[in-house]
């Protein structure tokens, strides 16, 4: 190798090396970037999870009351037995104004029909008792439409214990971020 190959291998070299300088240069300033932005992304995500267990912790202090609006229909189909007995009590007086017509077996003269007028009254206490063994068969469907209040006091032991729960999963979050 003469000294103007060496020179150009040299000049070459330099600027290989150079290059791969800028290129390392390069790599490490968007590294340090990526490890900024990541930081940050990491220290917005732990105070989104902060305020979230500051939100659990007011809940939890404050209660919950929320109105839940219900509208179904309902199908009902169902045979319903009635068994029962019924005593009626009837009273009172009934009259009775007609005309009856009694046949009379007057032997060879014949049979005749005399009119018999009758003017009356008859009084009547009695009870009627009446069993009632039915089924009735229903099908159905039933609208409703409400709204139901939903009010849970603060240190209610069952949204406590919950509560608590998220909490803890939010912290173990938090704590490994």
């Amino acid at each position: 190798m003469n000294a103007e190959e060496k020179s150009r291998y040299q000049t070459r070299s330099r600027l290989l090396i150079g290059l791969c300088l800028v290129i390392s240069l390069l790599s490490l300033a968007l590294s340090a970037f990526m490890i900024y932005s990541l930081f940050r992304v990491r220290q917005t995500a732990v105070e989104g999870l902060d305020m979230a267990i500051g939100v659990l912790d007011s809940l939890s202090q404050e209660g919950f009351q929320y109105e839940y609006p219900f509208n179904q229909e309902i199908p009902i189909s169902a045979e319903i037995p009635i068994r029962q007995e019924f005593v009626f009590p009837v009273a009172g007086t009934f009259p009775i104004n007609t005309t009856i017509e009694v046949p009379i077996n007057a032997g060879m003269l014949g049979t005749f029909v005399v009119e018999v007028p009758i003017d009356t009254s008859v009084e009547v206490r009695t009870q009627v008792p009446i069993q009632l063994d039915e089924s009735f068969q229903i099908d159905t469907t039933v609208p409703v439409s409400m709204t139901v209040p939903i009010d849970i006091e603060p240190g209610d032991p069952e949204m406590e214990k919950l509560l608590n729960g998220v909490r803890e999963w939010l912290e173990r979050i938090r704590d490994s971020i």
